[in-house]
């Protein structure tokens, strides 16, 4: 169950988007809103919230061409778990997939790494990690832990990821995306008085018109909003 269900609630759409309908119509409208919520998560690749108490996830490292090698040792400099990152409490590295494995890891020191990009902007979460070139912290390992070794779980992190933020009332919380979110339930809703049919008319020369999910304005804000896949 997310922290957050939906960026904009069934008594909002109500009172604001969709005035002709009672109160007795919100329970109609959770799921639509969870639906819209759920959707725009989706499109922009990330989740606007964060959980209330630290999470523990381990990631795998793909190996790719053109690796830092060192003694024997290769790995990147960077890692982008594929999510953002609001905060780190513990960053764990293994040496390989055996180390892992056995839960053999080091936590690396906070002068060690870095979240990045460090230009983001303001209340925007981390997107990535960098590892020092030039490592400060004490390791009981033959690696010094100046880059991400390749494996199977060779990186544990413990720290909320997505947004920071835990409510969609917050000044962290973009409030646009809340306003494309009910843009889109709006639609849900009104799609199911057509029977689920997308065809609005047909103009003089025969032209079918349907209508948009998205508004070429809430558009522009998703693809601003938007998450690349990979760095």
């Amino acid at each position: 169950m997310p922290t957050i269900d939906y960026y904009v609630t069934p008594n909002e759409m109500r009172t604001v988007w969709l005035k002709q309908l009672s109160t007795s119509d919100e329970s109609a409208l959770a799921p639509v809103c969870a639906a819209a919520t759920r959707y725009v998560e989706s499109y922009c690749n990330r989740r606007f919230f964060t959980s209330t108490a630290d999470e523990t996830k381990s990631f795998d490292v793909a190996s790719r061409p053109i690796m830092y090698s060192v003694s024997g040792y290769y790995g990147f400099q960077t890692f982008d778990p594929r999510m953002d990152i609001a905060s780190i409490t513990t960053l764990n590295l293994a040496e390989s997939t055996v180390k892992a494995t056995s839960g053999t890891y080091a936590t690396i020191s906070t002068g060690d790494y870095y979240l990045q990009p460090s230009d983001r902007p303001d209340d925007w979460p981390a997107q990535y990690i960098a590892l020092t070139d030039e490592f400060s912290g004490t390791y009981n390992s033959s690696a010094p832990f100046t880059w991400f070794s390749p494996g199977y779980r060779t990186v544990q992190i413990v720290g909320k990821f997505g947004w920071n933020t835990t409510s969609i009332d917050s000044t962290t919380f973009p409030q646009e995306i809340r306003t494309v979110t009910a843009e889109v339930a709006a639609y849900l809703w009104r799609s199911r008085e057509s029977g689920f049919s997308n065809l609005s008319g047909v103009n003089e020369v025969g032209i079918i018109s349907t209508p948009r999910v998205l508004s070429r304005w809430s558009q522009d804000i998703l693809d601003r909003f938007k998450r690349p896949t990979s760095r």
